[in-house]
């Protein structure tokens, strides 16, 4: 990776907008979910749990740093009798995702409590954001990124042995959360994703809400009006460009409901 042109994007197209530590509950298991342009780094400090990244499923351990790349579907599951207790880091991240990141690595025993510090700092630093400055956040991101690529070819890697195959109903929905994620943003309708995934619209449905929480309907809305809230923030868009990529015929429709969305949602 060349180095000078990774940093050169920092607070650019590289945004760390959160680092929070997380001592989870016993068999704690999040929606199975994706983020739009969304990088998470995970770094257990104790105890295990999974990561499932689409059909996959990625083991948790002391010591182990996964990657979650943008757009991919995953969850995260605590253990039973040992939850994990795990710091993420969360990126806004625009542009390529360099290939030299590796999946996962599992950092040696004598290098975790440098970078515990350096964690537990970025935390506490998104916890006070008054006192905060971008230059001691982002030191300390390239200490820990530098870190923990350097140790990508010494650290054990892990291998497709390290993970197992996930549940091959679950995996037919991914077909479905593709389709639902956009952008551009057009709602394929119910019939034609039960269709694909080989279910009737009944168990389609059930399961979906089961594993989402929410309708299908619910679900593409929130990923539709949480991508028009980027657009939004970035001021570069026209208000016509942001409607065409939310699936909307005119500024006026979406404008509409992009408020009655966010009104309700408050």
């Amino acid at each position: 990776m060349e180095f000078r042109d990774f940093t050169s994007r920092f607070g650019k197209e590289i945004i760390l907008s959160r680092v929070n530590f997380l001592p989870a509950s016993p068999l704690l298991c999040t929606n199975l979910h994706s983020h739009f342009n969304v990088l998470h780094i995970t770094c257990v400090k104790k105890g295990r749990g999974i990561c499932r990244v689409k059909d996959k499923i990625w083991k948790l351990v002391p010591g182990s740093v996964h990657f979650v790349m943008p757009g991919e579907i995953h969850r995260y599951i605590a253990d039973n009798k040992n939850p994990y207790q795990i710091y993420f880091l969360h990126f806004t991240w625009y542009g390529t995702v360099p290939n030299e990141l590796p999946r996962q690595l599992v950092i040696p025993a004598h290098a975790r409590k440098r970078l515990y510090k350096y964690l537990h700092e970025l935390a506490e630093l998104f916890l006070k954001p008054e006192e905060a400055s971008a230059l001691r956040k982002y030191g300390l991101l390239a200490l820990f990124l530098a870190d923990i690529l350097s140790f990508a070819d010494e650290a054990r890697t892990v291998s497709i042995s390290d993970y197992i195959s996930g549940s091959s109903q679950d995996a037919k929905l991914n077909y479905a959360f593709e389709r639902l994620y956009g952008p551009p943003f057009q709602f394929p309708g119910i019939d034609e994703l039960a269709e694909h995934c080989e279910m009737s619209r009944r168990k389609f449905t059930a399961l979906f809400k089961k594993i989402t929480g929410m309708s299908v309907r619910e679900y593409y809305l929130r990923n539709v009006m949480t991508y028009a809230a980027m657009m939004l923030e970035s001021k570069e868009f026209s208000i016509k460009a942001m409607a065409s990529q939310c699936g909307y015929a005119n500024s006026q429709n979406f404008l509409h409901a992009y408020k009655k969305y966010r009104l309700k949602n408050k």
